[in-house]
C-alpha cells in the first residue's frame, strides 16, 4: 500500500512525520484523542482520518477533459475535513462534527493551570497540549515502593503556593493546580495506585482527572472543567485506613 509521502507529495501537498505547530495542516490519525491530534484542535488544525486521504485523491484525478475535479473548481470539490473526522474512542461525551472546526479561542485554554502528573509516559504524552494551551505541566513520579502520601501532597501544596497537608485554601476552583490521575490498567500496583488517588483526592478535597478528560475540555474550549472540589456523590471515594497522559499521520 501506497504510503502518505507517496500518494500525497506529487499532488504538492507536504507529509510531516512529527506536529509541527507551525507548518502542520491536518493530523491525519486513528482516532481522536490522541496527544497529536489534542494539539491539533489547540492550534486550529483539522484532525482526519485516512478517508480524508481517499477523498483527495479522487478529486485530483483528471477526467475525460484532463481537468481533475480540484483544478476546475478547488473551493467546491475539496474535500470537507469534519465528514472525514476519526473514530470515536473512549470520548467522555458524543458530540456532533461541527465541535470539531478549527477555533483559535483554544489556544490559550490552559493559561493558569498547573497540570502534575505521577507518571513518565503520561506525563510526555500531554506535555505538547498543555503546553501549547499555554499552562503548565510537572511530572512528580510515583513510586508504590517508597512515595509517601505526605511528602506528595506536601509538593502538590507547595506547587500551589500553599502550606501544610489539607485541602486547598482556594477550594480546588478556577484556574490553578490540578493533580491528574494515573492508574494502571493491570498487575500488583493497580490497587496501590487506586488507593493512593484516593487519598490524595481526600487530602486536598480535589477532584484528580482521567487522561480522557481533556478532549471534551478542549472541545468545549472550557478547563474549569478539569479542576473542581470533590462531589458529596462520589461514591468511589472513601476515607483511607489509619495503617494507610501539512499532514501529520498517526
Amino acid at each position: 500500500m501506497p504510503s502518505l509521502r507517496e500518494n500525497l507529495e506529487p499532488l504538492d501537498i507536504k507529509v510531516l512525520v512529527e506536529y509541527i505547530r507551525e507548518s502542520t495542516t491536518h493530523v491525519v490519525a486513528r482516532k481522536r484523542n490522541i496527544s497529536k491530534c489534542l494539539q491539533a484542535l489547540i492550534n486550529g488544525k483539522y484532525i482526519v482520518d485516512h478517508t480524508f486521504i481517499d477523498a483527495i485523491i479522487n478529486v485530483t484525478k483528471s477526467e475525460n477533459d484532463g481537468i481533475s475535479p480540484l483544478e476546475s473548481d478547488f473551493e467546491s470539490n475539496w474535500p470537507n475535513e469534519l465528514e472525514h473526522l476519526p473514530p470515536r474512542g473512549s470520548e467522555l461525551t458524543e458530540r456532533t462534527s461541527d465541535a470539531y472546526a478549527p477555533d483559535p479561542a483554544r489556544q490559550e485554554i490552559f493559561d493558569g493551570y498547573t497540570f502534575i502528573f505521577c507518571d513518565q509516559s503520561q506525563f510526555e504524552n500531554l506535555l505538547g497540549p498543555i503546553t501549547n494551551g499555554r499552562g503548565k505541566a510537572l511530572l512528580r513520579q510515583v513510586d508504590p515502593s517508597k512515595t509517601k502520601l505526605e511528602d506528595f501532597i506536601r509538593y502538590v501544596k507547595d506547587v500551589a503556593g500553599e502550606k501544610g497537608l489539607g485541602e486547598f485554601e482556594d477550594g480546588s476552583e478556577g484556574k490553578g493546580v490540578v493533580v491528574v490521575r494515573y492508574q494502571p490498567a493491570k498487575g500488583p500496583a493497580s490497587d496501590w495506585y487506586a488507593d493512593f488517588s484516593r487519598r490524595v483526592a481526600l487530602s486536598l478535597d480535589h477532584r484528580l482527572i482521567e487522561q480522557n478528560e481533556f478532549l471534551d475540555a478542549i472541545l468545549n474550549n472550557d478547563a474549569s472543567v478539569l479542576r473542581k472540589p470533590l462531589e458529596v456523590e462520589q461514591s468511589d471515594i472513601v476515607a483511607p485506613s489509619p495503617s494507610a497522559g501539512k499532514f501529520l499521520p498517526q
